[in-house]
């Protein structure tokens, strides 16, 4: 009887520490959640930052988010196309749109080599809707709508750029606030110069298993597995046209009023159609982020992203290195039920791997 009244009051310690620990999870919204938005990365499937607690309910995420991107790969300005760019910068003259037909010429008179060149500012609008099946299992369908177009950052970059005597990354090679995104292998071209028509995305499907809830000693983990449906239109850099999977571990741990959160894992790549002849090679991907509950309605959140490219060995100099991105933001619940976050998002690194730019607004709904 003694050591029975000895192990109760552990017992009833216990059930307050899950029950304190429970509500301090409720506190946190999570991992920022965004994706790597340069159109030629983002048509494959990347390992996200998801948060490895299940909520007690479903969720319902909608994020719209605005991305400027200038990528031109060293093989496009030493074509003819690249040296009309070239040509036109040094007698200051009015930068043109580059010239397609020239480079599809190019690119087929040199088989072997693949020509990469990205000027758009991209416009997505993704619904996440998550769905616990028990304590430890549940699934989760995100649904992308995007398009690509020509914008407003472009001046603003620039400027940014002078100011503080940063390169400038390229910009001179392409006219302001217009939208050209081309690939070309050999005979295969794929050109889009607009007009702005938002379409579906490649929806992706998730199943995820949390085997450990957040306790005194173990960090909370969650595994995922993905799938990525071909349901984009490929011709307008909207989708792959190929299925994509993936693998994901993600751990989360609080400490009084912060929490920690790390994201990572392996994503295998299906050909991108139309393209068969660029080469496509499967991704590793890590993310590492800390969100401060400053008060029971406010939160600021920091995270950095490692991204590797599918297009690792089609450019090994600038498209297809790493990218290490940088996002921060803050965070609003006005009540339990809803969540309302703005975040902005910078390629930390000077290759022309990843967007430039990007910012994004999210609201979650949490019946």
């Amino acid at each position: 009887m003694v050591a029975a009244g000895r192990r109760r009051p552990s017992g009833i310690a216990l059930l307050l520490w899950l029950s304190a620990a429970a509500s301090a999870e409720d506190r946190f919204g999570g991992p920022l959640r965004f994706v790597d938005a340069h159109p030629f990365h983002a048509v494959f499937l990347d390992v996200p930052a998801l948060d490895a607690a299940l909520p007690d309910g479903p969720t319902v995420d909608l994020r719209l988010s605005q991305w400027n991107t200038l990528a031109i790969a060293p093989s496009v300005l030493a074509s003819p196309a690249g040296a009309l760019l070239q040509n036109n910068l040094a007698n200051n003259r009015p930068q043109q749109e580059l010239s397609a037909p020239l480079l599809a010429a190019w690119a087929a008179a040199n088989p072997g080599q693949t020509f990469l060149f990205a000027d758009t500012e991209t416009t997505r609008l993704d619904l996440t809707w998550l769905q616990p099946i028990d304590r430890r299992w549940g699934f989760q369908l995100d649904l992308p709508l995007l398009g690509h177009h020509g914008g407003v950052f472009d001046d603003v970059i620039a400027g940014f750029h002078q100011m503080f005597n940063y390169p400038d990354l390229g910009r001179p090679y392409a006219p302001v606030n217009r939208t050209q995104l081309m690939v070309a292998s050999g005979a295969e071209t794929r050109f889009h110069g607009g007009p702005f028509a938002p379409s579906l995305g490649d929806i992706v499907v998730t199943g995820l298993h949390a085997p450990v809830r957040e306790n005194a000693r173990d960090p909370a983990v969650m595994l995922s597995a993905a799938v990525k449906l071909p349901t984009g239109a490929a011709s307008r850099f909207a989708g792959s046209g190929s299925w994509d999977w993936s693998l994901g571990l993600h751990l989360a741990r609080t400490w009084g009023d912060f929490r920690g959160t790390f994201s990572g894992g392996h994503a295998w790549h299906g050909p991108w159609r139309g393209l068969r002849s660029v080469p496509i090679r499967n991704t590793f991907d890590a993310q590492l982020g800390l969100e401060w509950s400053i008060s029971d309605n406010w939160a600021v959140v920091a995270q950095v992203a490692r991204r590797e490219q599918a297009l690792a060995t089609a450019d090994r100099r600038t498209f297809g290195r790493p990218a290490y991105n940088l996002g921060t933001g803050f965070r609003w619940r006005p009540r339990a039920t809803w969540l309302m976050e703005g975040g902005f998002f910078e390629n930390l690194t000077e290759d022309q791997n990843s967007y430039d730019v990007g910012i994004q607004y999210r609201v979650r709904w949490q019946p």
